[in-house]
C-alpha cells in the first residue's frame, strides 16, 4: 500500500516461481523478475483464461485466478508457491 496526498492506493499482487500477478481492473497483468509483461489472466465466464503476447498459453481454462498463475509458473519451469 501507498499514501499519495491522502489518497490511499491498493496494489494487489500474488506471486508463483518467478511471476507477479497484479490485478488492474477486472484483469492479473503477470510479468516476470524483470518486469516484462508475460501475459494475462482474465475472467471468462466462470472461468479464467490466459493470454500471452506471442498468443501462444496453456489452453486451460482456470477455476481460479491462482491456478492460471501457478500453470504459467510450471511451465516456465519455476516451481509454484503452493
Amino acid at each position: 500500500m501507498s499514501v499519495r496526498s491522502g489518497t490511499l492506493t491498493v496494489v494487489i499482487r500474488m506471486t508463483s516461481g518467478d511471476l507477479v500477478a497484479e490485478l488492474r481492473g477486472h484483469q492479473w497483468v503477470v510479468r516476470d523478475a524483470g518486469g516484462a509483461t508475460v501475459a494475462w489472466i482474465s475472467p471468462a465466464g466462470t472461468v479464467w483464461s490466459v493470454s500471452t503476447l506471442l498468443g501462444a498459453a496453456d489452453a486451460g481454462r482456470y477455476f481460479t485466478a491462482r491456478d492460471a498463475l501457478d500453470s504459467l509458473a510450471q511451465l516456465r519451469g519455476a516451481p509454484s508457491l503452493e
